[in-house]
């Protein structure tokens, strides 16, 4: 026996064995797995990211759960928006998520900043006129808050 011959008898025989994730065609080559659900090869990702992948479909696709995921969204946004603007574009990006399309989410986004401009509104009650006159800077407050929940929105071009 050579040295040749013991390393070939430690290598794993079956496609298996070697890790691939893939399926053997009539040739006996492997070929990349697919995913059932949306006919993509699923090569180098992993179990979780798959999963992951599929709850977003469900959210996305489901009226109910999309319902429920986009009322959170909201919520989650509004806080984080209180709290500092950065919070505009964690808040269009998470309405972004649970869109079905990029154009769903690019009017989620200034949907939701036309949300924020009325609770800001609402917050100044009184004042609100006063605040509308300072006219140069009021640009600037009604510019961010329907320009950053679009553009945090566009996470959802990202795959």
């Amino acid at each position: 026996m050579t040295a040749s011959d013991s390393s070939a008898a430690d290598e794993p025989t079956d496609e298996s064995e070697r890790g691939t994730d893939g399926n053997r065609n009539g040739n006996g080559n492997v070929e990349p797995a697919t995913d059932d659900s949306t006919r993509e090869e699923n090569v180098g990702t992993r179990p979780s990211d798959r999963r992951h992948q599929n709850v977003l479909e469900r959210v996305r696709t489901d009226s109910t759960v999309h319902a429920v995921a986009l009322l959170a969204a909201v919520a989650v946004g509004l806080a984080l928006s209180w709290l500092h603007w950065l919070g505009l574009i964690a808040a269009g990006a998470l309405v972004g998520l649970v869109s079905p399309t990029t154009k769903r989410a690019v009017l989620g986004g200034l949907g939701f900043g036309v949300l924020v401009l009325a609770v800001f509104a609402a917050t100044l009650g009184d004042s609100a006129a006063v605040a509308a006159g300072t006219t140069p800077i009021v640009y600037v407050a009604v510019g961010a808050a329907l320009g950053l929940p679009v553009f945090g929105s566009l996470v959802r071009l990202v795959r």
